[in-house]
């Protein structure tokens, strides 16, 4: 056996385990979204003629382009918790019931391949 095939150091269980707790509670379904766009590795159907860039970077709290009457934005316990309001803009601006940009990049790529 060489000495690149070691085993890794064991970590206490309980350590490993309360770490990946506290991780997973802190990501948001938008903190995951956000990545992707940024790593530019979500699928090409829901970003086919998204200018990506000016979505995340342009105006991402929205002080220019006020959301709209659905927006609730991020309370004081949300904010504690680490979720930026940017997060919460970026939500309303792709998930909202009023959001059409990904549902007007599919129909754009489907009419494309189609």
């Amino acid at each position: 056996s060489s000495s690149f095939m070691q085993q890794p150091p064991q970590i206490d269980g309980s350590l490993r385990s309360s770490k990946k707790a506290s991780t997973r509670e802190n990501i948001t379904e938008i903190a995951v979204v956000r990545e992707y766009l940024l790593a530019g590795r979500f699928h090409r159907a829901l970003t086919f003629g998204l200018d990506v860039p000016s979505l995340l970077f342009a105006d991402p709290l929205g002080r220019d382009c006020s959301p709209g009457p659905s927006y609730a934005g991020n309370d004081d316990a949300s904010r504690r918790e680490g979720h930026s309001d940017e997060d919460a803009i970026l939500e309303y601006r792709l998930l909202s019931p009023e959001a059409t940009l990904i549902n007007e990049c599919e129909l754009d790529y489907n009419r494309v391949l189609a």
